[in-house]
C-alpha cells in the first residue's frame, strides 16, 4: 500500500497522509479528484480491494462546489469530517460541540458506575486515576485549548463529583481541590485535571509534529492567521515556567524552531510538571499560615506517603475497606474526618485542626491497635519471606523493657520497635517543617531507650518509625531492604508480582492508614457520644501512668 499511497499524488498538486488503513488526500478539489481516480484504479489493479464510498468523505474548502468529486458518489461536507478519533474542521464552535458530545457518550456511563456504592472505594479510585483522566488526552493534544476549554471544564467537574462520591468527601475548598489533582509524589491523588493539561498537551503535540507539518503542508512557508494566534496565546499563558525546554512565544519563531528540530518525547510531561509545580507553590504559601497544614504538606512529600494510593488490592495486605480508604483520603487532604463533628470529646475544636483525632492523647488505647496492625503486618511479611520472627521480646533482667519483635535477618538477630508518629501533633509540628523531622526525633528517642541494652546481647536494634502521613524513617526502610534480601535469598518471592521491597512498603503503608482509620473512628464515636465528659481528668491520669511505664504504645506524638 505504501507504493500506492506514493503513486497516487504523483504529478498532482496534492499531498497525502496515511495512518495504517486511513488515507487522506489534501489539495485543490480538481487535483484531489484526479488523485482520487488514480487511487481507486491502483487499488483495484494491484490489490483487488474495493473502496467503500459511503465511508469516504470530502471536506470542501470555503467557496468550492466540489463538482469534480460530486460525480464520484462521495459524501461532500462543508463543516467537518471524522479523522483518527477526532474531527477536521475550520469551525471552532463545531469542534467544541463535537468534543463535548463525544466525551459525554464515552464517559458519562462510566462516571455513574464509579459512584455505585457496590464498587469498593479503593477499586473505584484506581479506575479513575488510571483510565478516566488519560482517556481524553488525545483530544487535548489534537485540538487547541480554545476548542477544548468547555470539554475540559465539564470533564473536571464530573471528575470532582465522582471523586467526592468515591471518597465520601465534604465540600472542598479551592486548596483541597487543587491538591486532589496534584501528582501523588507532590502530595496529591494523581487525578489529572483536563483544564491544567490542555495547554501543555496541545503545545507539546504541535512542537513534536511540527517537522512533518513544516515539510509536508506548507513546504517551509510561515503559517499565518488563526494557528499563529493560538500558538502565541498558549505560549504566552505558559511563559515564565521553570523548565529546561524553551518555548518561543512568537508563532513564526515557534514554527521555525520546532520545524527544523522537533521536540523530544516527554515535553508534555515537562510542561505539565512545571504547571503543577506552580500550583504546588501556591498551596504551600497558603499552608504556611497554619503550622499543622504545613507539617502535613511537608510530610506528604515523602516518597512513601502515597504508596497506599498506588496499592493494587490483589493481596489481603493491600486491601482497604471503604471507611479506611475514605478517612485516609480526608486526612491526606487535611479536611474534617467526620462531617458534622465540630470538636473532639476532649474539647479541642476540629474545624481548624481536623487531624487532631489522629494524635489525641485520650485515644492512646486505639493507637495501640494501630501500632499492632503495623506490627502484625511486619510479622506476616516475615512469614511470607521465610524470615524467623518473634513478637515482644524482653531485653532487660527485670523484664520491664521489651521491644516489639525480634527478626533474624542475614544470620543476625535484630530487635525492632514500632512507632507511628503524628507530625501534625503539637509536640512535633515544629520539627515536621522539615521532611521526616518528626520521624527522626522519634528514631533518636527509641535508640536512646533500647540500643544500649540490645547491644549487650550482641544484637542489632532498628526503630521502625512511620509518620501518620505515610513517610518512613530511614531505619524502617533499612529493615524493609533486609526483608527483601532475605526473600530473594530464600526464593520466597511468589507472593508479589513486582518488586518485593515495594510490596512490603505498600503493605506497611496500607496498615498505617487502616490504623489511622481505627483511631479516627473511635475519636468520632466518642465525640458524638461525649463519652469523656466529666471524666477527662481520670482518663488523663491513666494515660500519664501508662506513658511513665511503657511510653504511649506506638501513639507517638500524642497531644
Amino acid at each position: 500500500m505504501v507504493n500506492i499511497y506514493n503513486d497516487t499524488t504523483k504529478e498532482t498538486e496534492c499531498l497525502f497522509a496515511a495512518v495504517q488503513d486511513d488515507y487522506y488526500i489534501i489539495g485543490p478539489p480538481e487535483q484531489a479528484a484526479v488523485a482520487w481516480e488514480k487511487f481507486c484504479s491502483l487499488c483495484k489493479s494491484s490489490t483487488g480491494l474495493k473502496i467503500n464510498r459511503n465511508k469516504t468523505q470530502i471536506l470542501l474548502p470555503t467557496g468550492s462546489e466540489g463538482k469534480e468529486l460530486a460525480n464520484e458518489g462521495l459524501v461532500l461536507k462543508r463543516d467537518w469530517i471524522p479523522a483518527l478519533g477526532t474531527i477536521l474542521t475550520r469551525n471552532d464552535k463545531t469542534a467544541e460541540k463535537w468534543l463535548v458530545e463525544e466525551s459525554r457518550k464515552k464517559h458519562d456511563k462510566m462516571f455513574e458506575l464509579l459512584k455505585d456504592k457496590k464498587m469498593p472505594a479503593q477499586v473505584a479510585y484506581i479506575l479513575v486515576r488510571m483510565s478516566m483522566a488519560p482517556s481524553i488526552n488525545f483530544w487535548l493534544r489534537t485540538s487547541n485549548p480554545s476548542r477544548t476549554a468547555k470539554l475540559a471544564e465539564e470533564f473536571d467537574q464530573k471528575l470532582l463529583t465522582a471523586m467526592t462520591s468515591i471518597l465520601d468527601l465534604p465540600h472542598l475548598e479551592e486548596v483541597a481541590r487543587k491538591q486532589l489533582v496534584m501528582p501523588i509524589s507532590k502530595g496529591g491523588f494523581g487525578i489529572r485535571s483536563a483544564s491544567l493539561t490542555a495547554k501543555p498537551a496541545w503545545i507539546s503535540a504541535m512542537a513534536q509534529a511540527m517537522r512533518a507539518n513544516y515539510s509536508l503542508l506548507l513546504r517551509g512557508v510561515h503559517p499565518t492567521g488563526k494557528w499563529v494566534k493560538n500558538v502565541e496565546k498558549t505560549t504566552n499563558a505558559l511563559k515564565g515556567l521553570k523548565m529546561k525546554t524553551h518555548l518561543p512565544i512568537d508563532g513564526k519563531v515557534f514554527w521555525d524552531t520546532f520545524g527544523l528540530h522537533p521536540a523530544e518525547s516527554g515535553l508534555q510531561r515537562e510542561i505539565t510538571e512545571a504547571v503543577l509545580g506552580e500550583e504546588q507553590e501556591k498551596i504551600y504559601k497558603q499552608a504556611e499560615r497554619n503550622g499543622t497544614d504545613y507539617a502535613r504538606m511537608v510530610g506528604l512529600q515523602c516518597k512513601e506517603s502515597g504508596l497506599w494510593l498506588t496499592a493494587m488490592p490483589i493481596h489481603t495486605l493491600l486491601r482497604m475497606r471503604d471507611v479506611s480508604f475514605q478517612l485516609a483520603a480526608r486526612a491526606r487532604l487535611g479536611v474534617s474526618l467526620a462531617t458534622g463533628v465540630k470538636s473532639c470529646a476532649c474539647g479541642v475544636e476540629l474545624q481548624s485542626t481536623p487531624l487532631h483525632l489522629l494524635s489525641c492523647r485520650h485515644l492512646v488505647a486505639t493507637m495501640n491497635l494501630r501500632h499492632n496492625k503495623v506490627l502484625s503486618t511486619l510479622l506476616a511479611i516475615a512469614g511470607m519471606t521465610l524470615v524467623t520472627a518473634r513478637k515482644e521480646v524482653t531485653i532487660d533482667d527485670e523484664g520491664r523493657k521489651r521491644t516489639d519483635g525480634l527478626f533474624v535477618v542475614k544470620g543476625k538477630a535484630t530487635m525492632i520497635d514500632v512507632s507511628i508518629i503524628c507530625p501534625t501533633a503539637k509536640s512535633y509540628v515544629k520539627a515536621a517543617r522539615k521532611s521526616l523531622g518528626a520521624a527522626l526525633i522519634r528514631e533518636k528517642q527509641k535508640i536512646d531507650k533500647y540500643d544500649k541494652e540490645v547491644k549487650k546481647h550482641e544484637m542489632d536494634f532498628i526503630p521502625f518509625v512511620i509518620e501518620t502521613t505515610g513517610g518512613m524513617g530511614g531505619k524502617a526502610k533499612r529493615l524493609i531492604d533486609q526483608l527483601m534480601d532475605e526473600a530473594l535469598a530464600n526464593n520466597a518471592t511468589s507472593f508479589v508480582p513486582d518488586r518485593v521491597d515495594l510490596f512490603i512498603k505498600r503493605a506497611v503503608a496500607v496498615a498505617v492508614q487502616i490504623g489511622n482509620g481505627m483511631v479516627a473512628q473511635e475519636g468520632i464515636r466518642r465525640a458524638r457520644g461525649r463519652k469523656w465528659k466529666g471524666a477527662i481528668s481520670e482518663v488523663r491520669g491513666k494515660v500519664k501512668k501508662k506513658e511513665r511505664r511503657r511510653g504511649p504504645g506506638g501513639g507517638g506524638g500524642v497531644e
